[in-house]
């Protein structure tokens, strides 16, 4: 079995769901990454507030038989920006949603044309 297959077996051995998909899915609670990459799902989860985990995190709560805890294993590196990418925003923006409930866009209007890709409601 490939790398997102095994992960996918350990999450629901651990009772949880797994989704692999290239576009957000907005139900998701966690996206697990090899690193932050400027990707839609990337900056949907970070704007979302959701926990932006390493790898490690599925392998850790295996061998704890028990989801472990997150921050240990969120991406978090506040001094580091790559590709475009600062490291710190999945945490800022999860804090902000727990501390305030707002995010990033909170109060902003848009105008989406119907063309838009993602969909709009995959944007609101």
């Amino acid at each position: 079995a490939d790398g997102a297959t095994r992960m996918a077996e350990s999450v629901h051995m651990l009772g949880g769901t797994a989704v692999y998909s290239h576009r957000y899915v907005p139900d998701a609670t966690h996206l697990i990454t090899d690193a932050p990459k400027r990707t839609e799902k990337f900056l949907c989860c970070a704007a979302a507030g959701k926990w932006v985990l390493k790898p490690g995190f599925i392998t850790a709560s295996v061998a704890a038989g028990r989801w472990v805890n997150e921050e240990d294993w969120e991406w978090h590196e506040p001094n580091r920006t790559e590709n475009a990418v600062w490291h710190g925003a999945s945490r800022k923006w999860r804090e902000e949603w727990t501390r305030l409930g707002t995010g990033p866009f909170s109060g902003m209007h848009a105008l989406l044309p119907p063309s838009t890709d993602p969909p709009a409601e995959v944007l609101c």
